[in-house]
């Protein structure tokens, strides 16, 4: 009677593990590190006033180039209400006071975020709410000017020097350049304002960093972690 038990014990123990796939195997998952490289990253641009279209008040946001507001590539340049030196705001490459026009770049009709850190921008890996399943919608980018969203708040309109500085993530389209055909895809990114400062020359200066997804995804970490 023992012996019989003793085998049905063993045969249901033996059955378990052949189910299951426990025993001496190893199940666990394994991270494993992904690098988009669909995904480029620019950190710390920075953005002078400007005073004359020789001054590198403007970026190339397909590149990460910073340029002179002379540079027909912009898609975005650094503003101030009236040339008051206050009241800073970002605005289409196309949307200028000079002559010298660059491409067309809209901004999302809301903002990603009105306050985060650098470190916390590094982990933003999607853009919020873009209105289809498939993919990011571009005719929710219909903003030319960051100061634009109708903020009550300065503090939340525009970019001034002093404390405190809201750190604002405004997510962005470079439509003219895929309507153009620079791109062959929509291109879209993430732009973090991290600081408002007085250089050395005595003009103010924009910190800013940028993602970009050059495959039209709605993807901007350039390395994350599976498992497999």
């Amino acid at each position: 009677m023992r012996k019989n038990f003793l085998l049905l014990l063993i045969a249901c123990v033996v059955g378990y593990v052949a189910t299951t796939g426990s025993g001496c195997e190893n199940n666990t998952n394994n991270p494993v590190i992904i690098t988009d490289t669909n995904v480029l990253v620019f950190d710390g641009r920075i953005l002078t006033e400007r005073f004359t279209d020789a001054d590198s008040c403007a970026i190339n946001l397909l590149t990460g180039q910073v340029v002179t507001g002379a540079n027909i590539t912009k898609d975005i340049q650094l503003g101030d209400s009236n040339g008051t030196s206050a009241n800073f705001f970002l605005r289409s490459g196309d949307k200028l006071d000079n002559s010298i026009p660059g491409f067309e770049t809209d901004f999302k009709m809301f903002r990603e975020y009105d306050n985060i850190t650098k470190a916390q921008f590094d982990t933003i890996s999607r853009i919020k709410n873009v209105g289809t399943s498939s993919g990011i919608d571009p005719t929710n980018y219909d903003i030319e000017r960051t100061d634009n969203y109708g903020d009550v708040s300065t503090a939340l309109k525009y970019f001034n020097t002093g404390t405190p500085f809201n750190q604002r993530v405004y997510s962005f389209y470079l439509r003219e350049k895929f309507n153009s055909g620079i791109t062959t895809v929509r291109t879209f990114g993430i732009l973090h304002v991290e600081s408002l400062t007085i250089g050395g020359d005595g003009k103010k200066k924009l910190k800013i960093s940028v993602r970009i997804n050059k495959a039209g995804e709605n993807q901007f970490l350039r390395q994350y972690t599976v498992n497999q």
